[in-house]
C-alpha cells in the first residue's frame, strides 16, 4: 500500500532523481541533491512535527514530495508556527492521481497553525484549493521603478531573445541614461525628474545607512503593528539572509538599516543586486511614514551598483508609498496560497494585515535559483 511519511536525509537520492525527472531543467543529481541537504537539512527555526513529506508507492519507492520549511511567526502578539511548503512534485510515471493532494492534506494536518506558499501557478493552486487551502489573489501584484530607462528597455529587449540588438544598443543606452542624469540633475534640479512619466536621474537617498540588524528589525517590526508578521528572534534572520547571501543567481545579497536624523533605526531593506539587470528586492519594511524614504534609499543603492531597474512583491499596506515612488503595478502570479485552521489568519492575510515577504516564502529558496542546479 502506498503511504506519506517524512522526508529524512537518506531520501535525498530518490527525491533528487524525482526532481529532474519531473522538472526537467537539465539540472544534475548531484547538484538537486546538495541544494536538497542545504535547504531541507537544516532549516531555520526546526519545529517538531513540521517537516517535508514523501510520497511512496506500493513498492515503497518515492513517488512524491512536499517541501515544508518552519517558520515562526506573531499573530496578533502571540507566536504562532508556519510552514513553507514548497517543490509538490509527482512522478507522471507512476499514475497516482491524488498523491499531490494526498501529500497537501497531509501537510496542512501538521502542527503548524499556519501553512503558505508564495510564486503559485494556475495548476499548484487549483490543487491547493481542492486539497482545502486558499489563494490570497491580494498578493499577486508586483512593482517596478525604473531607474535608467535606456538600460532598461535593452535588458527588456535581450529578455525577449533578442541577444544581438540588446548587444548592440548597449552603447548607446549607456550614453542615452548618462544624458538622462545630466539633464535630471542640471536643469530639473529635482530629486525625482521625470519625462513622460519615466524617471530620469539617479536617485538620491535620504537617510543614513548601516548594516541591518536583527533587533532593530524586530523592533521595527513590533511598531508597525501588522496583524501577522514574522518572529526573528534568535538567529531566524541571520540564518535566512546568510542563505540568502549564497544564492547568487540574482546577484550579491545587499541588506541595510536606514536611520532617521536622530540616528534612530527608521526601515529597513534587502535585495539581490543585478548589475545591467533588474534588482529583485526580497523585504522592506520600516515606521509609518518612513517607507518613502526607505525606498529612496533603496533606489539610490541599487543605482550605485548599475541597476536598470528593481523589482519586488507589493505589500498591499504601502501601495501608496510605491506608486508614490514612480514604481509601476503589474499582476504577473496569483498571490500567495494559504491554509489555516484558524479563520482569523486567514482573514487577516486576505485584508493585506499581514508582513509576507519573500525573504520570508520560497522565492529565493527555489532549486532553480541556486547556482548549482540553475
Amino acid at each position: 500500500m502506498s503511504r506519506i511519511r517524512p522526508f529524512h536525509t537518506d531520501d535525498v537520492p530518490a527525491v533528487a532523481d524525482l526532481w529532474v525527472r519531473v522538472f526537467r531543467r537539465g539540472a544534475t543529481r548531484e547538484g538537486v541533491a546538495r541544494y536538497l541537504r542545504q535547504v531541507f537539512g537544516d532549516p531555520p527555526a526546526r519545529e517538531a512535527g513540521i517537516t517535508s513529506l514523501v510520497h511512496e508507492d506500493d513498492a515503497g519507492a518515492v513517488a512524491g514530495f512536499v517541501g515544508a520549511l518552519p517558520r515562526r511567526m506573531i499573530f496578533r502578539g502571540r507566536a504562532i508556527r508556519a510552514a513553507v511548503a514548497t517543490q509538490l512534485m509527482v512522478d507522471p510515471a507512476r499514475r497516482r492521481p491524488f498523491a499531490a493532494f494526498d501529500l497537501l492534506r497531509a501537510l496542512f494536518s501538521g502542527p503548524q497553525e499556519l501553512t503558505f506558499s508564495d510564486g503559485a501557478n494556475e495548476r499548484s493552486a487549483a490543487v491547493w484549493e481542492r486539497s482545502g487551502g486558499e489563494v490570497v489573489r491580494l498578493y499577486s501584484l508586483d512593482w517596478t521603478r525604473v531607474l535608467r530607462p535606456a538600460g532598461f528597455l535593452r535588458h527588456r529587449i535581450e529578455r525577449a531573445g533578442a541577444l544581438g540588438p540588446a548587444r548592440a544598443a548597449a552603447p548607446l543606452c549607456r550614453a542615452t541614461d548618462e544624458l538622462a542624469a545630466r539633464v535630471s540633475s542640471r536643469v530639473l534640479k529635482i530629486d525625482r525628474g521625470s519625462a513622460l512619466g519615466v524617471p530620469l536621474g539617479p536617485p538620491r537617498p535620504r537617510l543614513a545607512e548601516e548594516v541591518v540588524d536583527a533587533a532593530a528589525v524586530r523592533a521595527l517590526l513590533t511598531e508597525a503593528r501588522p496583524s501577522l508578521y514574522p518572529s526573528y528572534d534568535g538567529p531566524t534572520l541571520p540564518w535566512l539572509l546568510e542563505h540568502a547571501a549564497e544564492t547568487r543567481r540574482h546577484g550579491a545579497l545587499r541588506a541595510r538599516l536606514c536611520l532617521d536624523r536622530k540616528g534612530e533605526p527608521a526601515g529597513w531593506y534587502v535585495y539581490y543586486a543585478q548589475a545591467g539587470g533588474v534588482s529583485q528586492v526580497l523585504q522592506f519594511g520600516g515606521r509609518r511614514g518612513a517607507i518613502g524614504d526607505v525606498l529612496a534609499n533603496l533606489f539610490a543603492d541599487a543605482y550605485r551598483t548599475g541597476s536598470v531597474a528593481v523589482a519586488g512583491q507589493a505589500e498591499p499596506r504601502w501601495l501608496r508609498e510605491i506608486t508614490d515612488a514612480q514604481a509601476t503595478l503589474s499582476c504577473n502570479s496569483l498571490g500567495v496560497l494559504v491554509h489555516a485552521r484558524d479563520g482569523d489568519i486567514v482573514g487577516a492575510i486576505q485584508r493585506g494585515d499581514a508582513f509576507l515577504s519573500r525573504l520570508d516564502g520560497e522565492w529565493w529558496l527555489r532549486f532553480g535559483a541556486d547556482p548549482l542546479v540553475a
